[in-house]
């Protein structure tokens, strides 16, 4: 039986296959996808549900141009959705100079984005598709803002995959 091996452009722009390749070869597509993928821990859940958290830097990109595929955060806890009393989860893109590149992906913890369940992802979604793009020296910035009494954000990770 042969393996079939899978190139980047195998895919639909959705992380899934564009077609059926049969068994497939994964050892590199491990490797490529680790490559492009930035991620920042949140170690501790807040102390209190209204402390935010200030904006971090995540990832720069020192070589060539990338594109943010898709923003996730899997959550350490659950996390109850509220109307009111919520958090606001902000992915950033900074020029080389540190000034504002506009809103890469948000997500709200209210009602219409839902209550987070521990150990599973849960997708941020992208903002302006021109935001998604980071050329050399850009940087992607994380930061949580809290609304009404706020909400205890657990331990978490945000998973930024870029190609």
């Amino acid at each position: 039986m042969s393996l079939a091996t899978i190139q980047r452009d195998d895919f639909d722009g959705q992380g899934k296959l564009a077609r059926d390749h049969g068994p497939v070869d994964l050892a590199g597509v491990v490797v490529e996808l680790a490559e492009k993928q930035a991620a920042w821990n949140k170690d501790a859940a807040d102390g209190a549900a209204a402390t935010a958290t200030a904006e971090h830097a995540v990832f720069r990109n020192r070589t060539h141009s990338l594109k943010v595929l898709g923003v996730a955060i899997v959550p350490d806890a659950a996390l109850t959705a509220d109307a009111a009393n919520n958090a606001t989860i902000v992915v950033r893109r900074r020029t080389a100079l540190g000034a504002d590149g506009g809103i890469v992906a948000t997500i709200t913890t209210n009602l219409a984005s839902g209550s987070w369940v521990a150990f599973v992802p849960k997708v941020v979604p992208l903002a302006a598709p021109v935001n998604v793009d980071l050329t050399a020296g850009q940087s992607l910035t994380v930061q949580i803002t809290k609304a009404g009494t706020g909400v205890v954000v657990p331990a978490s990770s945000l998973l930024i995959t870029l190609a």
